[in-house]
């Protein structure tokens, strides 16, 4: 029984997210209304990964509740002010804009995903000006594993070491 349970925690996959970030110093507020800007979805390179843009957004919205927090999450360009994110802004009127896109991947052998970085950064509605950028490095042979890397859990892992990071550098506060 003991080799058994030893085995299942042994085996369990993981992205080990790791987030560095820098934060503007003189910028006191916290997360209040948040609207995460995800350009994840067409990129070719995330086919061969777990991630899950709308499970990131699941899993803020629910976590981020406890914190006093609203999220809305959206998949679109960064840059892109057209229709969705601009009646997303009307609509849901944010205090501060997420975007999380993906930085770089590293391939193994040409096709299989060894790792990857996602870019974060909170811009602030009412100064205009970006307040938090931050790097999640994800490591783990994405295509190796694909089939045993549950999204639910691999977006579990990127916004609990999100929230651990925001919530170091003040951002979040019950």
């Amino acid at each position: 029984m003991g080799v058994v349970s030893l085995c299942l925690t042994g085996c369990s996959y993981s992205v080990h997210p790791s987030v560095t970030s820098n934060k503007d110093q003189s910028y006191a507020l916290k997360l209040q209304r948040v609207l995460v800007l995800m350009d994840l979805k067409n990129k070719t390179d995330l086919a061969n990964t777990p991630i899950v843009p709308s499970e990131i957004g699941e899993v803020m919205s629910r976590n981020w509740a406890a914190f006093g927090v609203t999220v809305r999450e959206i998949e679109a360009q960064p840059l892109d002010l057209g229709n969705q994110v601009a009646v997303a802004m009307t609509q849901f009127k944010p205090t501060q804009v997420m975007q999380l896109s993906l930085a770089k991947t590293v391939a193994y052998h040409g096709y299989l995903i060894s790792n990857m970085s996602l870019a974060g950064s909170i811009f602030d509605v009412a100064s205009k000006r970006i307040v938090w950028r931050s790097s999640i490095d994800l490591a783990g042979r994405f295509s190796a594993r694909i089939n045993k890397l549950d999204p639910h859990k691999v977006s579990e892992e990127i916004v609990d070491a999100l929230t651990a990071k925001l919530t170091a550098d003040g951002l979040l506060q019950t």
